[in-house]
């Protein structure tokens, strides 16, 4: 196949698949990427920028980028990384679950492929959760960690939606 007709073939396939950007998003798979974000990907997509010693420059930006993110949320002092998109960082949210002693793993059926296949390649044990109206059956979820256990240090009153927020998901991780 010559680039032209690979040009065309995904011209065609673009125009078959659904769009859902909405504006006002923070942000989602779906959305455009900020002028900004597109730039600056340009400009380091051709780098591994994960060898620290190499690329400390770039280690220093994302510092600050997370310190700003986590200003968001009321978080000073944060740490962590940023990553390259959502199933890595589904992977990486499970790999710190399991280190801090759980073992299960409940999502909801709508949740995305990557959640379970982390799981599963953590070896931990992947519980999907039934849903009503797009939301976690909360009863279900009770259930499940009834039989199957929320994961060592969580307690009953984790199971239990918060106050005033419905069908909230319940804290996950139990006490430090």
């Amino acid at each position: 196949m010559d680039l032209g007709e690979i040009m065309s073939r995904l011209a065609e396939a673009i125009k078959s698949v659904p769009v859902h950007y909405r504006d006002g998003l923070l942000g989602s798979m779906t959305t455009q990427p900020h002028p900004v974000a597109k730039a600056a990907f340009d400009m380091f997509q051709n780098l591994n920028a994960n060898d620290l010693e190499l690329y400390g420059p770039v280690r220093e930006l994302e510092l600050e980028a997370i310190e700003e993110l986590g200003g968001y949320g009321g978080c000073r002092g944060c740490t962590g990384y940023i990553t390259s998109g959502g199933s890595e960082s589904n992977l990486a949210a499970l790999y710190l679950a399991r280190e801090h002693g759980l073992e299960n793993v409940y999502y909801a059926a709508s949740a995305h492929h990557s959640i379970a296949k982390a799981a599963r390649l953590l070896r931990m044990r992947p519980i999907e959760v039934g849903m009503r109206s797009y939301r976690v059956d909360m009863s279900s979820l009770r259930s499940l960690c009834r039989a199957n256990g929320p994961g060592q240090g969580a307690h009953e009153e984790d199971l239990t939606p918060r106050e005033g927020r419905q069908g909230a998901w319940p804290q996950a991780a139990g006490r430090a």
